[in-house]
């Protein structure tokens, strides 16, 4: 396993330094292509010019850590760095949320299967697993922020503003963003562990006097999350797209708002735009790492989860 582990870092690093290589070049590649006045430069000229950018950065970034500056003039990391905690306490709220939730909901509704539980925990996954967290925000900053002001109705900037207040404007965009993950890992959860129950050896456990409830906590709850697992990144994946829109609705002052920032400035009445590429590669590797690491997460956890399944292990 400990091997294991230690290729898959090696590979991860591998994947970033390929994942930041393709956003530099192509977002430098493109603010020279769109800013190119005459005499126009080739496109042999652009990517020379791109080539030695490029070399020059990864330079920079491999030997002495850094990141580069802004379009600003400010030190990336700083300014990057200054927006994670927030984003990353709502991705890792959201992710426990979903897990913890969502296993639960659909454990439930496997128990009851058929009775009114199961209908009510069915028809609540069913309507906000087709619900993206832009479209849930909406009713929820319309009904909880404006109409009956529980909660803030946009992010609370100000620094006049306590702790609480702050803590309060996490809750909405939490709700958006979990939703539809905490729905849809429900239902994969009630479909395996009903299709486990309904397996040969299920089967004949309770044909041997094993009950329903015993049955689902000592065999078909482990069994039933093997196939489950592998969505989990994806779903993951999805949150942090979702986020991107959710943090700019809100007006939250995070990681991905900062990103949309970067990636399009326009340039007053020209009709051209700057992208900010070093900013736009730190939040690349940030997002990357995140999805790097809860992948590996469920591979390790696959081990755990079922003794007879062993990641990297020859065959």
């Amino acid at each position: 396993m400990t091997r294991y582990i230690i290729f898959r870092i090696l590979w991860m690093l591998v994947s970033l330094f390929i994942i930041l290589s393709l956003v530099y070049v192509i977002t430098r590649f493109a603010m020279l292509d769109m800013h190119n006045p005459p005499p126009k430069r080739t496109m042999e000229d652009n990517w020379m010019i791109v080539r030695q950018q490029y070399l020059s950065y990864m330079r920079n970034l491999l030997f002495s850590g850094d990141w580069g500056l802004s379009n600003r003039g400010r030190d990336v990391w700083t300014l990057v760095i200054d927006k994670v905690p927030l984003t990353l306490r709502i991705m890792v709220v959201v992710f426990i949320s979903f897990l913890s939730i969502g296993f639960g909901l659909g454990l439930l509704a496997a128990v009851n299967e058929g009775n009114i539980i199961d209908t009510i925990i069915g028809i609540f996954t069913m309507v906000f697993s087709s619900l993206p967290s832009f479209i849930i925000i909406v009713p929820l900053v319309i009904g909880l922020g404006y109409m009956l002001q529980w909660l803030p109705a946009q992010y609370p900037l100000s620094v006049r503003f306590d702790t609480q207040t702050r803590l309060l404007g996490l809750i909405i965009p939490i709700l958006a963003l979990s939703g539809q993950p905490i729905a849809t890992f429900a239902r994969l959860v009630r479909g395996e562990i009903i299709e486990t129950l309904a397996a040969d050896h299920m089967l004949i456990a309770r044909a041997k006097g094993l009950k329903r409830n015993q049955s689902i906590f000592r065999h078909a709850l482990r069994n039933s999350m093997v196939p489950v697992l592998p969505e989990i990144p994806t779903m993951f994946l999805f949150v942090m797209l979702n986020s991107f829109f959710v943090e700019s609705f809100y007006g939250i002052p995070g990681v991905a708002k900062l990103f949309l920032n970067s990636v399009y400035q326009p340039i007053m009445d020209t009709g051209y735009f700057l992208i900010d590429t070093n900013i736009v590669v730190l939040i690349s590797a940030f997002y990357a790492v995140l999805g790097l690491s809860a992948n590996l997460f469920v591979d390790i956890f696959y081990s755990v989860l079922d003794p007879r399944i062993r990641v990297g292990a020859k065959r």
